[in-house]
């Protein structure tokens, strides 16, 4: 005949302990099953508390202390040139507008996981472009006007900058430091918590912003 043991006390001191956890604001993991009992979360979702705390592992835990209210991002866009020195084939081997629209696409998923989770951070999204041809624009123009994300595109005035920007780089190089010059001003005039520059050529999973 098994003997049946009792886990009742057991199960009664971890609760007890799990409490006490969470009154002195320390965070436990769970090994055994892949959770954290203090936070009811599983190790997978998302175990920072916004505002608060923010928990990584192995990191740990840091105590946040200026709050965030607004995350601006910026998006610098052209179409009509590949990378500068690239002299390799792209994933998926498409045109380079091609990847501009997936980027954005894939931004904008992003950010609307995000607004999900963190509902009082305001996002911003801004495309600011250099030389992209009409049509593109209008498709990029496109994508933005299909979301809830307020946002803004900029076309880049590249005559402005010959002044600002020293002779004697490539077309490609020359446009790619004006828009980055935009983008700093930008961000510069513009008060906001968070700042995120990125390019036209980084597919953003679904947790990325997150």
């Amino acid at each position: 005949m098994k003997k049946i043991k009792n886990t009742q006390k057991t199960n009664f001191l971890k609760k007890i302990f799990i409490k006490l956890c969470r009154l002195i604001g320390f965070e436990i993991i769970d090994q055994s099953n892949f959770s954290s009992p203090t936070l009811s979360k599983d190790l997978n979702d998302t175990l920072s508390i916004q505002g608060k705390k923010s928990i990584t592992i192995p990191l740990g835990q840091i105590d946040i202390k200026n709050k965030i209210n607004s995350l601006k991002i910026i998006v610098r866009t052209c179409t009509s040139e590949l990378i500068m020195d690239q002299n390799k084939r792209r994933i998926f081997d498409e045109e380079k507008n091609e990847y501009t629209f997936r980027t954005l696409r894939s931004l904008i998923k992003s950010i609307n996981k995000a607004a999900l989770i963190f509902k009082n951070i305001k996002f911003h999204l801004i495309v600011t472009d250099t030389n992209s041809p009409k049509e593109d624009i209008d498709k990029i123009q496109e994508i933005l006007n299909k979301s809830d994300i307020e946002n803004k595109f900029k076309s880049i005035d590249l005559d402005g900058f010959k002044n600002k920007i020293k002779s004697g780089y490539s077309k490609a190089k020359f446009s790619n430091m004006a828009n980055f010059y935009s983008s700093l001003m930008i961000a510069k005039e513009e008060s906001d918590d968070i700042l995120y520059f990125v390019e036209d050529d980084y597919l953003h999973s679904e947790d990325a912003i997150t």
